[in-house]
């Protein structure tokens, strides 16, 4: 049996964040859970309960950014001394707030694996290993602090149009003075994976362990890797 604190890791970045151009991205307003882009008012929507949008060319530049976390609870059982077979279930925590389209966060970790190792299980000192393994988790990856400009106040219909196309008064050159909003963007992959990792266990005890693991995920089918490094606890029955 073991308990084990993991993090995930994984990258963002990308240019029209925010905008309905890309679908990469859920954003909400900063530091709240209210979903953006809001309809748009009565005299520029051309249905009830249109959208706006937002100004293009917002980017995030690429780079790792700390996610999800999650609590995972194991379970491993040798077939024989160098190879083993289990799972881990768990809870994950800071994941992005519920969608326009009513998408809200998967906390639930669930996982199986198999697992080789070169020294052997009860080996003494160090005992690496290395495993496979699928499971079933979503992973939200947060970029806060966006600062967006909004096209969703404009004053008509075709004021509108032109903001969220970057066309006549409100191309680029003109430098269009737009109102700006904060929002913090989610990344969200999964919610099925496939895994390649490995660590160290270290006995500490009669039975007991430290476990130090990093897994490399392949996310699907929204697709992403993520790392995710963990360290955990383990007792032997």
């Amino acid at each position: 049996m073991s308990l084990h604190f993991a993090a995930d890791v994984g990258f963002v970045g990308g240019s029209n964040v925010c905008s309905s151009l890309n679908a990469d991205y859920d954003c909400f307003e900063g530091g709240a859970e209210t979903p953006y882009p809001g309809p748009l008012p009565a005299p520029v929507a051309s249905r009830p309960g249109e959208l706006g949008d937002a100004y293009p060319g917002t980017e995030i530049a690429s780079s790792a950014s700390v996610g999800t976390l999650r609590l995972l609870l194991g379970y491993d059982r040798a077939l024989n001394d160098r190879v083993s077979i289990g799972g881990r279930l768990g809870y994950a925590f800071r994941g992005g707030p519920t969608t326009l389209d009513g998408d809200s966060f998967l906390p639930v970790h669930v996982e199986g694996r198999l697992s080789y190792w070169p020294r052997g299980i009860w080996a003494n000192g160090l005992r690496p290993y290395v495993h496979l393994g699928a499971g079933f988790a979503e992973v939200d990856l947060k970029q806060g602090g966006l600062a967006v400009g909004d096209c969703t106040e404009e004053p008509g219909r075709q004021a509108f149009l032109e903001c969220i196309g970057a066309t006549g008064a409100y191309a680029p050159a003109n430098a269009p003075e737009l109102p700006t909003r904060t929002l913090d963007a989610y990344r969200r992959l999964g919610n099925a994976f496939a895994e390649v990792g490995g660590g160290l266990s270290l006995p500490i005890g009669r039975g007991a362990a430290v476990l130090l693991n990093v897994n490399a995920l392949l996310m699907l089918p929204s697709v992403g890797v993520v790392l995710q490094p963990s360290l955990g606890m383990s007792y032997g029955l």
